[in-house]
């Protein structure tokens, strides 16, 4: 190959590079603890609606491409991943490397939500959550053990299971169990999103004749970024592929810091 013939070869290569967003050539089929951003000041921004309206019909399958442009009318939740020791109670999360501030939305009053996570080389893990009452006075639930949101690395095929209590209510567990079933294109009004990982999430309680409990949710995650949508069913739910949505959350903006 001459190195004429050498040079245009390399330029083709970098225009199919950014004509697919900067992304390497070959698809991206797992994602690791470094595709995580845990760098504190990152900021995100999601449509969802709220909570005390009606269910939503949904219809989605494992197959994709996945749209979550068409919505309208969702209120916008906020979040910021800050140091452990700016959250309330910190105290009692010692395993944290960060905590998630989240903000329930713009236009309500609510007090923030801050959950506790650190990263590992093996997985991502929630140890749980801290907020502060009308007065001001911190209040806490810490799980008796972590809940994995990811093990790493995360591929099609994937699967783990966690039993979790709060430790203020240890008799009240919960199976949490986690699959990746599919991977493929994300469509939300951040953009478009290649090689997302979806997860399915079913928690149950342990139990017995608590079913009416049971709930079904799909996380969609995105290599250098993290969740971009999510569908949850309501209480109670029994399909793999429900119908109807309790909620939908879907990225609306981001800005990760390095």
């Amino acid at each position: 190959m001459s190195l004429a013939q050498s040079r245009k070869l390399a330029f083709c290569l970098i225009i199919a590079s950014l004509m697919a967003g900067g992304c390497a050539l070959s698809p991206k089929t797992k994602i690791v603890a470094q595709d995580i951003p845990v760098t504190t000041g990152t900021t995100f921004a999601a449509y969802q609606n709220s909570g005390l309206e009606a269910t939503r019909t949904v219809s989605f399958d494992v197959k994709g491409p996945w749209d979550f442009t068409q919505r309208s009318g969702d209120a916008i939740f906020r979040s910021r991943l800050v140091k452990v020791s700016q959250a309330p109670a910190n105290g009692q999360f010692p395993e944290a490397d960060y905590a998630e501030e989240v903000f329930p939305s713009v236009q309500s009053g609510d007090v923030p939500l801050f959950n506790f996570i650190s990263r590992s080389a093996s997985a991502l893990s929630v140890y749980g959550q801290s907020s502060v009452d009308s007065d001001g006075t911190p209040t806490f639930k810490r799980y008796t053990n972590p809940e994995r949101l990811l093990v790493f690395p995360a591929a099609v095929g994937s699967s783990w299971t966690d039993t979790i209590a709060s430790k203020d209510t240890p008799a009240r567990k919960y199976t949490v169990a986690r699959t990746v079933v599919a991977r493929g294109e994300v469509l939300t009004p951040a953009g478009a999103f290649f090689d997302c990982l979806m997860v399915r999430v079913v928690r149950e309680p342990v139990a017995a004749g608590k079913q009416t409990e049971r709930t079904v949710m799909y996380v969609w995650w995105a290599p250098g970024i993290g969740p971009v949508a999510a569908v949850g069913s309501q209480a109670g739910e029994t399909k793999t592929l429900f119908t109807q949505a309790a909620y939908i959350w879907r990225l609306q903006s981001y800005n990760i810091k390095k």
